[in-house]
């Protein structure tokens, strides 16, 4: 089956970092990430919304969706500009996927992500089941629902949609 999907930008900025660190800096310290390159206060908002629209209206022998689906303008700019608010209500790759990175290191889900396992502890830990249910991977899935199923650094990911 052939579809597009289209992802709102995934990005957290220092403003949230620095909140998210005020609490967790211990534990599961971050940084601004995806925010390098871009600047938020030059996005259009006003036409992206007009085009996200134009695209839902058009008839394509595929189907097209949007990460997240955002239901009104007002939304949209909730969205990008008050990225302090959650949107989303739970990590779902922590839940369901690991990465062992080309270092040897290990994170849940994909690239951005606050807890690691050192290569040394990947080399104590056999097998992929034992890095699954290991304590710092437990710990972390804990505190996340805990906290209402994710942490103030990951109110833009896209593993929260």
């Amino acid at each position: 089956m052939q579809q597009i999907g289209f992802m709102h930008t995934n990005f957290t900025p220092q403003s949230v970092a620095d909140a998210h660190n005020l609490i967790w800096n211990t534990k599961y310290k971050t940084t601004a990430s995806n925010v390098e390159e871009i600047n938020i206060d030059n996005y259009n908002l006003d036409l992206l919304w007009d085009e996200i629209n134009e695209m839902k209206k058009e008839k394509f022998n595929f189907p097209i969706s949007f990460s997240p689906e955002i239901q009104s303008k007002d939304k949209l700019h909730e969205f990008y500009l008050k990225p302090e608010k959650k949107i989303g209500k739970l990590c779902n790759d922590v839940f369901s996927n690991i990465m062992i990175k080309s270092d040897g290191s290990v994170i849940p889900a994909h690239g951005r992500l606050f807890t690691n396992l050192t290569r040394w502890e990947i080399c104590i830990l056999t097998t992929l089941k034992e890095i699954w249910n290991s304590n710092v991977l437990t710990h972390f899935r804990a505190d996340l629902i805990n906290n209402g199923g994710l942490l103030p650094a990951c109110s833009r990911c896209c593993s929260a949609f």
